[in-house]
């Protein structure tokens, strides 16, 4: 059996490739996303650790994750739909979509009623992944 030996911290056993495989299997079962799907956000998380950080911190809180869900249940959300998803008040929801913005995860566009959107597929896919992996109900 093939071992992939790197980056394998000294003394620890080489992880085979058919347990990474297994794994993978595993975790792509369990989340229903594609082999493909675990490719690219593995990828997306490689080359934008802190963005991805910072989208798992921020789905850790309630009111961030009302915002984050709403939008990736419909592309775009506006207030309204955001209020469906969560029990806080508007201007807590304001708020957290400031802040959202602010670390450049969801984007606004002011028109008669404002709209709020994922800023690039990028953080659609970390926010979906990251979702999925602390709140399977999702």
């Amino acid at each position: 059996m093939e071992k992939d030996t790197h980056s394998q911290p000294e003394g620890e056993v080489p992880i085979t490739r058919l347990q990474v495989q297994e794994e993978t299997t595993e975790y792509a079962e369990a989340t229903g996303h594609s082999i493909d799907r675990l490719v690219e956000v593995h990828q997306y998380r490689h080359e934008n650790p802190q963005l991805y950080l910072t989208i798992c911190e921020r789905v850790q809180n309630q009111t961030y994750r009302g915002v984050l869900t709403a939008i990736h249940n419909k592309t775009t959300a506006t207030y309204d739909d955001i209020e469906d998803v969560t029990t806080v008040s508007r201007r807590s929801i304001r708020e957290a979509v400031n802040t959202l913005e602010d670390d450049e995860i969801v984007s606004k566009e002011n028109s008669r009623l404002v709209t709020v959107r994922f800023t690039t597929p990028t953080v659609e896919v970390l926010t979906a992944d990251a979702l999925a992996m602390f709140f399977s109900d999702v």
